[in-house]
């Protein structure tokens, strides 16, 4: 992935294409919530959509993929605590006002990013309405999600104790 890095140039936002989906690697339990129904099942967090430091909701670019002959999915799961992905095509994401960019990383030069999501009133609606219209190409791996959960609990209840 390095050498590509070095050798391939980076596509530019208007050449990626809309009907193309961008790819979100979900991570439990910082990017999931709890349904406190019944069911007690464990659903996209508009948490997942937040932006890093950097001003980017880190994905992978379809496109890009699928151009080299590999499948959607061939980068997942590529952080640790991944249980599901989640997808959006770049057409929906441009009428939200948003920008899909291609953002290549030492590791993975299919690394895109999202832009335009705001710390805002604003920017919190798209985050939702971003969790509530994800597709799923892994769906949530609820045991494991819980299983992270738990472990977490577990580390907070340590923490608090010494």
């Amino acid at each position: 992935m390095a050498l590509m890095c070095l050798l391939r140039r980076k596509r530019q936002s208007s050449q990626l294409l809309p009907e193309y989906d961008v790819i979100r690697t979900v991570q439990a339990p910082h990017q999931l919530q709890l349904v406190t129904d019944a069911s007690g099942t464990w659903r996209l967090s508009s948490a997942a959509y937040s932006p890093s430091s950097d001003g980017f909701v880190s994905v992978d670019l379809e496109q890009l993929l699928i151009q080299d002959q590999l499948t959607s999915l061939f980068m997942y799961p590529a952080v640790n605590r991944s249980v599901a992905a989640a997808s959006h095509k770049v057409s929906l994401l441009r009428t939200l006002g948003l920008d899909v960019i291609h953002d290549p990383i030492t590791k993975n030069w299919y690394h895109g990013g999202i832009s335009g999501i705001k710390n805002s009133t604003a920017g919190k609606r798209i985050r939702r309405q971003l969790a509530a219209s994800a597709s799923f190409l892994v769906p949530i791996n609820q045991i494991e999600a819980q299983r992270l959960y738990n472990e977490m609990e577990a580390k907070r209840q340590t923490d608090v104790q010494s």
